[in-house]
């Protein structure tokens, strides 16, 4: 295979892209998202308002984190049906990156259980995404 090289300006693109850019999901993907975790979790003590915007917080930290740790050209397939990953590629993503978000995200009136799984769920809808013939 031949090398390969980029232009300044691919470059500076992704430079730009690095500098500014730090999640991938729009706001209305963000609430959608947080509007299935309000349906399927309760979190303790606070009203279903506020719990919804404890969720929307908690889908962005998510979509940041991904951001962050996959390659743009790799989390971009959210948007593409037609390229994507496998079930077996998505369940390892999941099965890699569900505890290093854990451990980057502690919500103190939540239980670890309970933290890992509204996680969980929140990174299945993402990755879901990934797959071949999905988007979000």
């Amino acid at each position: 295979m031949k090398n390969q090289t980029l232009s300044a300006s691919q470059m500076g693109i992704i430079l730009a892209e690095f500098h500014h850019q730090k999640s991938m999901l729009t706001d209305k993907e963000i609430q959608n998202i947080a509007n299935h975790l309000n349906k399927t979790f309760n979190i303790p003590f606070i009203n279903e308002g506020k719990e919804f915007v404890v969720f929307c917080k908690l889908v962005h930290w998510v979509d940041t984190f991904l951001y962050s740790v996959l390659p743009n050209e790799f989390y971009e397939l959210i948007r593409n049906c037609e390229d994507g990953i496998t079930e077996d590629e998505a369940y390892l993503i999941i099965e890699r990156v569900t505890p290093l978000i854990n451990k980057a995200i502690n919500i103190p009136i939540l239980n670890e259980s309970a933290e890992k799984a509204i996680i969980s769920v929140i990174l299945r809808i993402i990755i879901n995404a990934l797959l071949k013939g999905n988007k979000l």
